[in-house]
């Protein structure tokens, strides 16, 4: 796993906002992976891109696959957030990530909960919270779940995030740049031991594959 760096840290640099959180996840986690070599692992696990129609319009097009161990997430009744597998050393790359506040430009996030200790757990919460928390007829997030067998079960991860372009261009950063897309956040609770049951925050359908 990738571990993920303190509340005090991510408060400090600005991550006040479940879009951000979201997208500080994708970005510390692709640089973390590169930065061990794993150029192709990257490539296949976390994809960062741009589309853009114009200077005012441009959105942020994130996917992950983030493999998990579907025999105990059946067995222990645990939520499969528990049982994220790593792909990646243990140690954040350093990316020079650095926002100022937000300044109620968003919803305000409290802490994330205390036994999530990766980047990988990380982005699965922000990701289904930021979910949970848009009307049901947008589409910004998807969640999705794949099993092909015992040891080849993923979770999907699709966002699509307006995003500062100008911004960008002028040498601000995705994290910083990124735009609000919900109103109000909603957050899943996660307690210690067996917690909620998986379904209710991602897609309800399964894809099995031979």
């Amino acid at each position: 796993m990738v571990a993920l760096e303190s509340q005090q840290k991510r408060n400090s640099i600005g991550i006040d906002s479940l879009e951000r959180a979201l997208v500080y996840a994708f970005s510390m986690l692709r640089a973390s992976i590169v930065g061990e070599s794993n150029q192709g692992v990257a490539d296949q696990k976390i994809k960062i891109g741009e589309n853009i129609s114009d200077l005012d319009n441009a959105l942020l097009v994130l996917e992950a696959k983030l493999d998990y161990d579907s025999f105990l997430v059946s067995s222990t009744g645990d939520n499969l957030i528990l049982h994220i597998k790593e792909f990646a050393g243990t140690t954040p790359y350093e990316t020079g990530i650095k926002c100022a506040s937000s300044g109620g430009q968003f919803q305000p996030i409290p802490p994330a909960p205390s036994i999530l200790h990766s980047l990988e757990q990380y982005l699965y919460w922000s990701a289904a919270s930021l979910l949970a928390s848009l009307p049901v007829d947008q589409d910004n997030i998807k969640i999705k779940r794949f099993e092909h067998n015992q040891n080849g079960a993923y979770v999907q991860i699709k966002a699509s995030l307006p995003f500062d372009y100008k911004a960008v261009l002028l040498g601000s950063n995705y994290v910083c740049a990124v735009q609000r897309i919900a109103t109000g956040y909603e957050f899943f609770e996660l307690p210690s031991g067996s917690i909620i049951d998986n379904n209710s925050i991602i897609d309800n359908s399964y894809i099995f594959a031979n």
